[in-house]
């Protein structure tokens, strides 16, 4: 979050990876941004598919809120081909900025 603060300039930032905290510690490390996953505890995947274990977070896209709205987010998958489970590679996330931010160029 200080290199974030120190380097942003003004400008939104994203913040992108697997995250092994739950869904309330990673908020409150993390103020200003939200997960773009809304309810991860809602949305349990088998350990094979999410690439860890289920008592992770797991993949997500941490946002700023002031600047970001509209968020969809879904995962990309390596289907499971005969006796191998599908594999979670990464997740897809659909932002639009809003406010001021919106329109600089």
């Amino acid at each position: 979050m200080t290199w974030i603060g120190a380097t942003a300039e003004g400008m939104p930032s994203l913040i992108a990876g697997d995250f092994s905290a739950n869904t309330v510690e990673l908020v409150r490390s993390t103020p200003g941004f939200q997960p773009a996953r809304r309810n991860p505890g809602g949305r349990a995947e088998a350990p094979a598919a999410s690439g860890g274990g289920s008592s992770g977070h797991g993949l997500d896209v941490l946002f700023q809120v002031k600047h970001f709205g509209g968020i969809r987010q879904q995962p990309i998958l390596l289907p499971a081909d005969g006796d191998l489970p599908g594999l979670r590679l990464g997740v897809l996330a659909t932002l639009r900025l809003q406010g001021d931010t919106a329109t600089a160029e």
